[in-house]
């Protein structure tokens, strides 16, 4: 058995007040988010969780443990993604059919080498071969290719 799993009580569907209550309970958790204003959950999450774009992961005692949003983007809009730290997509780009972009990951202090490792096992990210990822607080771009 996983510790880091995607199912809390045997389900692995949730509405989106659902996600966004564990997205809400991950930030709490994690000092690096929960000082962040209420409307980041509405420019980030909310939108993601619209766009099915968003995953939330649980322990082994179905206590949410972090969540992941990523987008799509093409070309014009992953260079501005790259150039500017604090871009926010319009709805209309977040499933462009481009790159993969990790948009936002946060999870509970000491679990983040768990979550990373099973993420990378899973869709969306196993099924790209290159993955975008702006980390919030130090602005700083990652790209990691396969």
């Amino acid at each position: 058995m996983s510790f880091v799993k995607e199912n809390c009580h045997g389900r692995s569907e949730f509405n989106q007040y659902e996600n966004l209550g564990f997205a809400l309970s991950c930030m709490l958790m994690n000092s690096n988010y929960s000082l962040y204003h209420v409307k980041t959950l509405q420019l980030w999450t909310q939108q993601a969780i619209n766009q099915n774009q968003f995953k939330i992961l649980f322990d082994h005692l179905d206590n949410p443990l972090g969540y992941i949003t990523w987008a799509y983007f093409r070309e014009d809009t992953l260079t501005r993604f790259i150039s500017e730290p604090s871009f926010i997509p319009h709805n209309s780009e977040w499933n462009e059919g481009g790159a993969l972009c990790i948009l936002d990951f946060c999870c509970q202090p000491g679990s983040a080498r768990l979550c990373m490792d099973y993420l990378a096992g899973i869709a969306p990210i196993i099924d790209n071969d290159t993955v975008f990822w702006r980390a919030k607080r130090s602005g700083k771009l990652m790209v990691v290719k396969k």
